[in-house]
């Protein structure tokens, strides 16, 4: 990010900063090819909602380029604690990144400038290979639910319950 505070007036240039360092982040991390061509979509953070209903709800929105979405970004800048960028679905052509907005609670000052957060999710199964010593990277888009990350959760369940079972027998003895 730059050393300029966030504001309305700055607000289109940090977004592009953050998309920026949210897809080398990514590429860091992850094997898939990660397109420069991004488009966007909106949600507020549903805290308790599960995954798959916010996945559900977002299948159902349209993607737009930032300039499209910059009005309704302006809109709830001052309501607005922290948008977080997550890339929602990749591939070599595009990028979609989902912006969730968590709005400010009555008792946080509303003074306050909304914070910026570039996050990639990692599955559960990857976080034990995915270290600073490792960098074996994962599938970008196994939010998706896609047959590569059922594949990954079958092993790691396999691998979990045969942790237990010598767990147990260890017990025994």
């Amino acid at each position: 990010m730059t050393d300029k505070p966030l504001s309305k007036e700055t607000l289109e240039e940090s977004l592009n900063q953050i998309t920026g360092n949210l897809l080398k982040i990514a590429r860091n991390m992850t094997w898939n090819n990660i397109a420069d061509n991004c488009l966007f979509i909106l949600s507020e953070y549903g805290g308790a909602s599960g995954a798959s209903a916010r996945k559900l709800a977002n299948d159902k929105k349209e993607p737009k380029t930032l300039v499209e979405l910059m009005p309704d970004l302006l809109e709830l800048y001052d309501k607005v604690y922290a948008f977080d960028f997550f890339i929602y679905k990749s591939s070599k052509n595009q990028t979609i990144i989902e912006i969730e907005y968590t709005s400010k609670w009555p008792d946080i000052a509303q003074s306050m400038t909304p914070s910026l957060h570039a996050k990639v999710s990692i599955p559960f199964y990857a976080t034990e290979v995915y270290t600073s010593e490792t960098k074996r990277k994962f599938d970008i888009n196994w939010q998706q639910n896609n047959w590569r990350h059922k594949w990954n959760m079958f092993w790691a369940r396999l691998r979990f319950k045969v942790f237990i079972l010598n767990r147990q027998i260890r017990n025994r003895k």
